[in-house]
């Protein structure tokens, strides 16, 4: 890396540092994940523009620290605010979860390119659209990033290899697809019965882009409410943690 770079980011995460720093989880195009400070930016908003607020995406000034880890932020410009996330709390919940699992799925220096367009259209997405499609393109980012990382299971039972959508379930603890004739044989797990409309919805948007998905009928209902609880308790156990932030959603 070298002694300064420019980068477009969009802000995860920040915390104060001190009565002036602030310490930031960022995911560029150009790094990937890092964190960095910035010292005094408590007080110099012409300094770091927009940098205070998470979701926004900004054009900054990096020098490097330790790898990736506590780069400084040397100058920050505001590029997109995303202001009509703060103004609803529904966006700002959705928005919550897709900031917190990008900063979940990957590690550091990881999460370039094509990681940080789906991050970025999720996001721009929520702020642009009417609050009702906040879960779905939540959902959405979710499905496409856990595809993106090798995260998501096959829609098929994992024992018998069976791809009807009218009995899969998800195995508890395992991140893994399971029928229900599979499930009464093997009684290692627990297994959440999903509707079909729930997977169907999953292909959905797997496969739709973003500028998409709201022309489309996956906008809603209880297929939107089934899959967000698939989604949380899938994370979960891939992660080995829950996202915190799912507790603010409604599903």
């Amino acid at each position: 890396m070298t002694s300064r770079l420019r980068i477009s980011g969009i802000i995860l995460k920040n915390i104060n540092y001190g009565e002036k720093d602030r310490i930031a989880t960022i995911l560029s195009a150009e790094l990937g994940l890092f964190t960095a400070i910035m010292r005094g930016a408590a007080g110099s908003r012409k300094r770091y523009g927009g940098f205070l607020e998470i979701f926004s995406t900004v054009s900054a000034d990096v020098a490097p620290g330790e790898g990736l880890r506590m780069c400084k932020i040397l100058r920050a410009d505001l590029m997109n605010p995303r202001g009509a996330i703060a103004a609803d709390l529904s966006k700002i919940s959705c928005a919550s979860v897709i900031c917190e699992a990008a900063a979940s799925f990957f590690r550091e220096g990881q999460g370039k390119g094509r990681a940080f367009s789906i991050l970025e259209a999720a996001l721009d997405s929520i702020n642009d659209a009417g609050t009702d499609f906040s879960n779905i393109f939540m959902c959405a980012y979710l499905v496409k990033t856990l595809k993106l990382c090798g995260f998501l299971p096959q829609p098929k039972c994992s024992s018998c290899g069976s791809r009807s959508s009218k009995e899969l379930g998800l195995a508890v603890h395992h991140a893994q697809f399971v029928c229900l004739n599979c499930a009464k044989r093997l009684h290692a797990c627990a297994v959440m019965e999903y509707g079909e409309e729930v997977f169907e919805l999953l292909e959905i948007l797997l496969m739709a882009r973003f500028a998409d998905i709201v022309k489309s009928e996956a906008s809603g209902g209880a297929a939107a409410s089934g899959l967000v609880r698939l989604l949380k308790f899938l994370t979960a156990d891939i992660l080995g943690h829950e996202i915190k932030s799912f507790s603010w959603v409604e599903g």
